[in-house]
C-alpha cells in the first residue's frame, strides 16, 4: 500500500512539474509573439525612394519583404529560387538559379578582392553588382546549396560556372547571360566548348537577341578564343567564410533615426546603390546592420572592426580591402552633430511591381513611419569625387533637363552634338578647364561611343540619365586630371 501511495505521489509530482514547465513555455511563447510585430504598406506608382523613420523611444529592429518575397538570409534566397515561377514548362532548378543571379545582380566594378564577397548573402543583399568572378561564384555557391555539383572556371580572366546535371556538365556564363548548345541540343560543357569553339561562333541556337547589349561579344571569335585551350584555364575557388551562411539582414533604427534606400531599377548599372542611415546627434552605442559599409559623413568618432575612426577621416575602400573577414558592427563613440552612414544595398530586391506590398517584421514597430517618394537619392562619394560631382551637377543640370525632352537618336551626329555641348559647358568653367585635359576628355567620349556602337545601340539611353552621366563624366575627367591640387 505504501509503495502504491509512493508511486501515485511520484506520478502527481511529475504531472505538476510538466504543467509548470508547460505554463512557463506558454508565457515565453506569448512574450515572444508579443515582441514580433509586422507592418504592411501598399505602395503604388513609380517612385524611387523608401524612407523609414523611427519616431519611438526604443530601438526598432526589423527585416523587409516585398510582395511576400524575402531574401534576408541565404536560406531565404535558396527558398525563393525553388519557388520561382517557371519561365518555360518544366524549367529545371539549375536554370532558375542561373536566371535569378542574372536578373537580381548586375555587372559592376570591383569593390574588394576578398573571398567573403563570394557569399550569396553579400552579393544578393548588399553589393548587388560585381565582376564576372563574383557573379559566377554567387551562382556556383547557390547551385551547391541547391544540391548540385558545381564549379567555376577562370578562362584567361573571364569566369563562368559549370553545373553537373542530367549526367553531364553544363556551362553557364551568368555575367554575359548566356549558355551554348552542343549538336544534340543539350547545354554544352566547358570541355565541349574548348574542343569545338564553333559552338560559340556558329551557335546551334542563340539565347541572346540582336538588341541585347552583349550579343556581339558572346558569339564572337574573341570570346571563343578564351575557351580555345584548357592549358591556360584554371578552376576558380569560390569558397568563403561559412559564418555568412547564417547571417540574417535585420535593420536597426535607434530612436529618431531614419533609413533611406533606393527602390527603383534605375539605381543599378555602372555604379553602386547606397542605403543611407541617419543617426541623430547625441546618440551613442552599437549598431549592427549586416550590409557592407560604404562610407560615413558628419562629425564624431566611430569604432569599426576594433578601430576608432574620426567620421570625416573614414576611408571605406582602404578599410574594406584590409578585411579578410567582413565586419558589420559599428559603435558610435562620439556624436555631437549627427552622423550619416552609407551601406551597399541591392535595390533590385525591393521593387518588383507597380503596386508593391511592403512589409516590415520585427520589434518596436508601433512608431515607425514609412514614406515613399520620388526625390533623387544622392550617391555617396569620396571627398574629392563629391566636390567634382557636385560641381558637375550644378553645371549640367539644365543641360540634362533640356536633353531629356528630346527624342533620343543614337546616330553619330546626335552623339557628336551631345558630346560637344557637354565639353563646351565644362570648358566655360575656369576651374574645370584649368584642372583637366578637356581635349583628351573629348577624345575619350568618342572612343566610348565607338565601343558602344560596335556592341549594341540599345544600351545608350542609360548614359543620358543625369545621375549616371555625371558619374561617368567624373570618372573620365579624373583620368584626365592635370592639376590634382585643385580637386
Amino acid at each position: 500500500m505504501r509503495n502504491l501511495m509512493s508511486l501515485n505521489t511520484g506520478k502527481n509530482f511529475i504531472m505538476k512539474t510538466k504543467r509548470i514547465i508547460s505554463f512557463f513555455l506558454l508565457i515565453i511563447l506569448f512574450v515572444s509573439c508579443k515582441q514580433e510585430q509586422s507592418r504592411e504598406y501598399h505602395l503604388s506608382g513609380e517612385k524611387d525612394i523608401i524612407e523609414i523613420t523611427n519616431n519611438g523611444q526604443e530601438k526598432a529592429v526589423f527585416r523587409i519583404s516585398t510582395n511576400g518575397n524575402e531574401f534576408y538570409s541565404e536560406e531565404k534566397i535558396v527558398s525563393f529560387i525553388k519557388n520561382m515561377d517557371e519561365e518555360y514548362p518544366d524549367e529545371p532548378m539549375e536554370m532558375k538559379a542561373f536566371r535569378f543571379v542574372r536578373d537580381y545582380t548586375w555587372h559592376d566594378d570591383l569593390v574588394t578582392r576578398h573571398t567573403w564577397a563570394y557569399s550569396p548573402y553579400i552579393m544578393v543583399n548588399s553589393f548587388g553588382g560585381g565582376l564576372c568572378g563574383f557573379r559566377s561564384a554567387t551562382l556556383t555557391n547557390i547551385l551547391i546549396k541547391l544540391g548540385f555539383e558545381a564549379r567555376s572556371w577562370c578562362l584567361e580572366g573571364h569566369v563562368v560556372t559549370e553545373v553537373y546535371t542530367d549526367n553531364k556538365w553544363k556551362l553557364m556564363d551568368v555575367d554575359y547571360g548566356v549558355y551554348y548548345f552542343n549538336s544534340e541540343g543539350e547545354i554544352a560543357s566547358y570541355e565541349e566548348l574548348c574542343n569545338n569553339p564553333t559552338l560559340i561562333t556558329n551557335p546551334q541556337k542563340k539565347i541572346l537577341k540582336e538588341e541585347d547589349y552583349y550579343y556581339v561579344k558572346v558569339y564572337s571569335g574573341q570570346l571563343a578564343n578564351l575557351y580555345s585551350t584548357t592549358a591556360d584555364n584554371v578552376e576558380f575557388d569560390v569558397r568563403y567564410n561559412r559564418s555568412l551562411e547564417n547571417e540574417e539582414l535585420y535593420f536597426e533604427l535607434p530612436s529618431g533615426a531614419s533609413m533611406t534606400f533606393p527602390f527603383n531599377k534605375k539605381y543599378t548599372g555602372n555604379f553602386y546603390a547606397f542605403a543611407e542611415l541617419d543617426i541623430p546627434s547625441g546618440y551613442t552605442g552599437k549598431i549592427n546592420i549586416p550590409l557592407v559599409i560604404a562610407g560615413m559623413t558628419g562629425t564624431g568618432v566611430v569604432k569599426y572592426n576594433e578601430t576608432n575612426f574620426k567620421v570625416n577621416h573614414f576611408d571605406p575602400v582602404t578599410v574594406i580591402n584590409k578585411q579578410n573577414e567582413i565586419s558589420f558592427q559599428l559603435e558610435i563613440i562620439d556624436n555631437p552633430n549627427g552622423i550619416r552612414f552609407f551601406y551597399y544595398i541591392n535595390p533590385l530586391l525591393y521593387k518588383t511591381e507597380k503596386d508593391t506590398k511592403f512589409k516590415l517584421s520585427g520589434k518596436n514597430l508601433d512608431d515607425i513611419d514609412v514614406n515613399y517618394s520620388d526625390r533623387e537619392l544622392k550617391l555617396f562619394l569620396s571627398n574629392e569625387e563629391g566636390y567634382l560631382n557636385a560641381r558637375l551637377d550644378s553645371l549640367l543640370s539644365d543641360f540634362f533637363t533640356d536633353y531629356n525632352t528630346v527624342e533620343l537618336k543614337f546616330d553619330k551626329d546626335y552623339l557628336s552634338d551631345y558630346f560637344d555641348r557637354v565639353t563646351k559647358i565644362l570648358s566655360d568653367d575656369d576651374e574645370l578647364s584649368s584642372a583637366f585635359d578637356l581635349n583628351g576628355f573629348r577624345s575619350d567620349l568618342d572612343s566610348i561611343a565607338n565601343v558602344f556602337q560596335a556592341d549594341s545601340l540599345t544600351d545608350y539611353s542609360m548614359y543620358f540619365q543625369k545621375d549616371i552621366a555625371i558619374s561617368s563624366i567624373s570618372k573620365l575627367l579624373n583620368n584626365r586630371n592635370l592639376n590634382t591640387d585643385l580637386f
